[in-house]
């Protein structure tokens, strides 16, 4: 535009123009009078205001700062200083020009057109009113709205494609599809690295004061939709009509986005309109799916073999740099989050059908093998169940001792541990059942290292905020080929990669450890601190249950945490509570600087009813470290114990209470009383129980008799302080048997706390509150917590915790199960020292802390009880958290990166079975039989179609009459199943109704099926 200027609807020198040289005049900017139109006022010579130079634009406010219109000549005046310019509301130095009926002209040129030549000018009126404040704000939204005309002119108009739509690949089976979702390389969406740059985003981003901070304008991929249609003459038009088009599948990348609304204008209501585009699971990404059902099906919506569905797929991305919100707060942000691609949308079409040909399915899709550890660690986020062969082998092994560390075969560890099918450490996923190989894989990585991942948390008050995680990429080979698959991405994000002709996917994803991990520095009192965050979803909480060997006996229960701060019975501190009047009663870490709590969303504080927790999140208590108190019955040691014991390094676990007893954990027993003059020896809280040691009867050792290498001697181990756990614990991801502590409180005889025994009394269930049970609360009136005779159970971890302090270099290296020796050993050498400190250490190594109670009426012990608890743990190298002590042969493999196994044995398909193929010729069909005049496979009114399914890859199918004529004949030889019919014979000429034989040949064998139909009269009016 070379010009913008105005004239009245009026007569005058600045009135409507009347002949051609006026209006050629106005286009120049030139009045009627041959006076060119001036800065200011109303732009006429003389008129009130007006000032000069000489000007192309009526009104410019503050769109011209570089003088454009004017030559580069600033105005006289003082226009565009200081905040003032030239509109209608400021043209006469300041005040209003006087009104009139303005009408307004844009002019581009002048133009030198010489013949033959052609030029071409795109014009674009832009459009906009404002729906709240005074008329000038239609003129600011219109500012706006030309903006982003003027980016789409400069970006040629072209509108942003979003990530191109996935291609379909669709397996049919019995009643079911399973699809494949990939993207070729000609793909702007391949590996699913789709971003695009919008230029209509260009304003700064409305969350900043200053302006300063452009808006996010890149779209990134975001997940997939899959959609049915109800046939096959439906479009992408119709993606909004639930009669049309229903969602059947949806995926996105698991990154805090879900459900994405955009917001669209509405004339008829003269407002933005919200539409829901897409619902998100945000549980990442999968490259196969399975559909049994059809969505438009209204009584049994099991998809009907041999009849045809229609599928659309699409990808879409995500931008949102800024919420929207009609409210003077987000009127400003992104309307517009969900963008879909607009390429490569096609329309699939699949039927399901019998599996023939004697092909024989033994795996289903979502199966997974039994997958064996070679080496490394972690779980990638899965639950993990181990074999009842490795749980047996584990338990074969003798405990662990100076003369068998770890590393040597017989520590109580399988180095080699098998998972249950569908609960491995590695997600091994059959996604085509027709094509499963009997082999075996070997699935390894040959590094870890770390990748710096940058913006976690979004908030700019955080320096850095940055983290990393160890990933590097994987290898599958084919044992029985040799063959290698290399991936091409690493595991830092979750990713199904889809190996076709193999029959199986395998998805692995490398999670964040649980607890707070460190993401940057936050200014604090004028220094800076550290800021950490939970990154794992649910603080890495995957589940926890008890599983019963007799679900009818439910014997095991506990006492409740109950959150409320000061409570005895709160005696586990996940959350975020923090009073400075009550510190005591704090959530682990809440006051700190900053307040770093390590499970915020209290993930721990629900295991199992909240009767088991980390240790490091329970409350703590004792008369000697000087570290304060949370609390006195609650099962940690110090404040020092726990911030060593970190959370990042639980495990999954199961903790097992069997009536076996060749099953039992020796364990040393600890003293809960915290008054050390009411308990048995006067002995501290925590300190080893001043008794001595029992055997699994109950029968008391002969103090002074020495530690005995029998295992059914009460004095086994140690003469004192030692007891029997009735069952065991093992870490499922390392394969290895964990060592048990157990405390009582010896003045707490009535609830069995001063016979060594782990025996707490019977919890009631049947009433309301377990404050009033005795056997948790003594009495309503005194209120003196007993917690079941305070028989707390503590799981350690087979860890190793270097100390340096006070010019001491120490080392705690809690092994895996010893019998309790280095426990028993190391508790009596630190209580008798004057270090109290160095205790801390030895609690430190203690991986989780329960109270458990019987159930009152139930039989203690009457079948296996097993606790499980699964966590979130990333991959890492070697056997266990510490290396090994001793490598023996074979034991080095891959250099301790992780490294599985696992054989399709039983899961493999089979071809050409005998009795498979036999029996594939009884499922020979006719659809529909009868045929009354119709079938769902007619196209129009005109045409007639029957199919004849579940036919064999090569067969002859012919149509007799019932006077033996043979009607027509099919010859087949290709892998689809069925054979379309028209009913005309082999001259075109259609049949007539009645009984017909239909007779196949293969192979295999013949079937004759016997089919019926009415012909109806064709009527061509229904055109």
């Amino acid at each position: 535009m070379r010009r913008f200027v105005y004239h009245n609807n009026s007569g005058g020198n600045q009135g409507d123009p009347q002949i051609a040289p006026q209006y050629y005049n106005y286009l120049r900017g030139i009045w009627k009078d041959n006076t060119k139109m001036l800065y200011g006022g109303t732009a006429y010579a003389g008129g009130a205001g007006t000032v000069g130079p000489e000007c192309d634009f009526m009104f410019p406010g503050d769109t011209d700062p570089c003088n454009w219109g004017t030559g580069q000549q600033p105005p006289n005046g003082g226009y565009t200083q200081n905040g003032l310019y030239w509109t209608e509301e400021t043209g006469d130095a300041g005040s209003p020009n006087p009104p009139e009926d303005r009408r307004f002209m844009q002019s581009a040129g002048p133009f030198t057109l010489k013949p033959g030549a052609v030029n071409y000018i795109t014009v674009g009126i832009p459009w906009a009113r404002a729906t709240a404040g005074d008329p000038f704000s239609s003129v600011e939204l219109l500012r706006t709205v030309d903006d982003k005309c003027q980016a789409l002119f400069d970006n040629c108009f072209k509108v942003i494609d979003g990530p191109s739509a996935p291609d379909l690949t669709i397996q049919e089976l019995d009643k079911e599809f399973i699809f494949y979702i990939s993207n070729s390389p000609s793909s702007n969406n391949y590996q699913e690295k789709y971003t695009e740059y919008d230029p209509n985003i260009y304003q700064p981003w409305p969350g900043d004061p200053d302006g300063e901070i452009r808006s996010d304008s890149i779209y990134r991929f975001e997940g997939y939709q899959i959609f049915q249609l109800k046939d096959a003459t439906v479009g992408v038009e119709s993606l909004h009509d639930p009669d049309l088009v229903r969602i059947v599948a949806q995926f996105d990348i698991d990154n805090g986005v879900g459900k994405l609304v955009n917001y669209y204008y509405d004339e008829f209501i003269n407002g933005n309109v919200p539409v829901v585009e897409v619902v998100g699971a945000d549980d990442g990404i999968q490259h196969s799916f399975e559909i049994t059902q059809d969505a438009f099906a209204t009584e049994d919506v099991r998809l009907i073999n041999n009849k045809v569905y229609y599928y659309m797929a699409l990808a879409y991305a995500y931008n949102e740099y800024y919420p929207y919100s009609p409210d003077p707060e987000g009127y400003l942000g992104q309307k517009t989050p969900y963008l879909s691609g607009r390429k490569n949308i096609k329309t699939y079409s699949a039927m399901p059908h019998y599996t023939v040909n004697g092909t024989v399915i033994n795996g289903n899709y979502g199966e997974s093998p039994q997958i064996t550890r070679i080496a490394g660690t972690g779980n990638g986020g899965l639950n993990l169940e181990l074999t009842e062969e490795t749980v047996d082998e584990i338990l074969s092994k003798p405990p662990a001792g100076p003369d068998n560390l770890f590393g040597s075969p017989d520590y109580p560890i399988a180095y080699n541990p098998v998972y249950k099918e569908n609960a491995g450490p590695l997600m091994v996923k059959i996604i085509d059942p027709l094509n499963v190989v009997n082999t075996t894989y070997t699935w390894w990585m040959d590094t870890l290292k770390p990748v710096v991942i940058y913006n976690i948390s979004g908030d700019a008050a955080i320096q850095g905020d940055t983290t990393s995680k160890y990933v590097g990429k994987w290898y599958l080979q084919d044992h029985s080929s040799g063959e290698i698959y290399a991936t091409d991405t690493t595991i830092i994000v979750e990713d199904e990669v889809l190996f076709p002709d193999l029959g199986i996917s395998i998805l692995v994803n490398q999670p964040y450890n649980p607890g707070p991990i460190a993401i940057g520095k936050v200014e604090i009192d004028n220094s800076l601190k550290t800021a950490s965050d939970v990154l794992a979803p649910y603080n890495g909480v995957i589940n926890a249950s008890i599983n019963y060997a007799d679900s009818s006996q439910q014997w095991l229960n506990g006492v409740y945490d109950e959150d409320i701060p000061g409570y005895p019975l709160d005696w586990i501190r996940s959350g975020i509570v923090k009073s400075d009047e009550l510190p005591q009663g704090n959530d682990w870490r809440m006051g700190s600087s900053p307040d770093n709590p390590w499970d915020p969303n209290e993930d721990y504080e629900k295991l199992l009813n909240g009767t088991w927790a980390p240790y490091c999140m329970t409350a703590y208590g004792n008369t000697f470290t000087g570290d304060g108190i949370q609390s006195i019955y609650g099962p940690g040691y110090s404040y020092y114990s726990k911030f060593y014991s970190k959370l990042k390094n639980i495990a999954s676990v199961d903790i097992v209470f069997t009536p076996n007893q060749s099953k039992w954990t020796r364990a040393a027993v600890l003293e809960m009383s915290f008054e050390p003059a009411l308990a048995e020896g006067n002995a501290m809280r925590f300190e080893l129980r001043k008794s001595p040691s029992i055997d699994k009867s109950g029968n008391y050792a002969t103090l002074g008799s020495g530690p005995s290498d029998n295992a059914e001697a009460a004095n086994y181990i140690s003469d004192h302080g030692m007891g029997w756990f009735p069952g065991y614990a093992i870490n499922v991801e390392t394969g290895e048997r964990l060592n048990i502590m157990y405390g009582e409180n010896s003045y707490l005889v009535a609830e069995n706390g001063r016979d060594m025994q782990f025996n707490p009394p019977g919890k009631n269930l049947d009433l309301e509150f377990q404050y009033q049970d005795p056997n948790i609360i003594k009495d309503t009136i005194s209120f003196t917590p007993v917690m079941g005779g305070m028989h707390f159970v503590y799981v350690m971890n087979h860890n190793t915790l270097a100390v340096t302090e006070g010019g001491l270099n120490i080392k705690f290296n809690s092994p895996a199960y010893d019998a309790g020796r280095y426990n028993v050993t190391t508790l009596d050498t630190l209580f008798e020292q004057p270090l109290p400190f160095l205790t801390n250490y030895f609690f430190a190594n203690i991986m989780y802390a329960g109270m458990p109670m019987g159930v009152l009426g139930q039989e203690w012990l009457s079948n296996e009880a097993t606790v499980k608890i699964r966590v979130s743990k990333p991959y890492e190298r070697g056997y266990a958290q510490v290396p090994l002590d001793t490598v023996y042969t074979g034991m080095d493999v891959n250099n301790y990166y992780p490294m599985y196994q696992f054989s399709m044995e039983g899961l493999a398909t089979e071809y050409n079975n005998p009795q498979k193929l036999e029996t594939d010729l009884d499922d020979i069909n006719v659809v529909p039989n009868p045929y009354y005049a119709y079938s769902s496979y007619e196209n129009n009114p005109l045409d007639t179609r029957i199919k004849i399914t579940n036919l064999p890859e090569t067969c002859t199918v012919t149509i007799y009459n019932v006077s033996g004529t043979k009607i027509k004949q099919f010859k087949k030889d290709t892998p689809e199943t069925t054979i379309e019919w028209d009913l005309k014979n082999f001259a075109s000429v259609p049949i007539s109704g009645g009984v017909y034989y239909i007779h196949t040949v293969s192979d295999q064998g013949e079937r004759v099926i016997k089919w019926f139909c009415i012909m109806r009269v064709p009527d061509l009016n229904t055109f």
